[in-house]
């Protein structure tokens, strides 16, 4: 019973190609596209938020910046049992929250950033995922930009923050 559902589907969506490539105004065809979900996710690439931290020492030497979110893993068994990688997809959409908010109000103070309940956010998410490098006392910064594949720089620094003391 599978197997001819999933032949019928795959000669739907061929027909459909076709239709769309000659020009056919066959209106069969084009309601039957409302049925079936479009393969074109994305018109353009845009950049991914990125958020990082780095670690202060005592001479105010600052040490490489580290990813706070690190990059999912993949995996079959993922896309039936995922809890991390869903952890992650909040924690990212935290941060585009806050980079959301940062682009309407336009140029701002840093302590007016640090008022918003977004901002608050994403700083506890950088001291729950980083927080085997960020011991209490530890002094640290954050620092927002946005990857963007084949882009020459590929990051883009957006914010960098104050320093904090964990």
């Amino acid at each position: 019973m599978v197997w001819p559902a999933v032949a019928l589907f795959l000669l739907v969506v061929v027909l459909l190609t076709l239709a769309r490539r000659s020009g056919s105004a066959d209106r069969r065809l084009q309601l039957l596209r409302c049925l079936l979900p479009s393969w074109r996710f994305f018109e353009t690439v845009e950049g991914a938020p990125l958020l990082g931290y780095r670690v202060l020492d005592d001479q105010d030497q600052a040490g490489p910046w580290q990813r706070a979110i690190p990059p999912r893993d993949r995996g079959a068994w993922r896309a039936i049992w995922n809890p991390q990688g869903n952890l992650r997809l909040a924690e990212a959409a935290i941060v585009e929250q806050l980079l959301d908010e940062l682009a309407a109000k336009g140029p701002i103070e840093v302590e007016e950033a640090e008022a918003l309940p977004s901002y608050r956010l994403t700083q506890r998410v950088v001291l729950v995922s980083a927080a085997a490098q960020l011991p209490v006392g530890t002094r640290y910064q954050l620092r927002l930009a946005t990857y963007t594949p084949g882009a020459d720089p590929a990051e883009e620094e957006l914010w960098i923050s104050g320093i904090y003391v964990a």
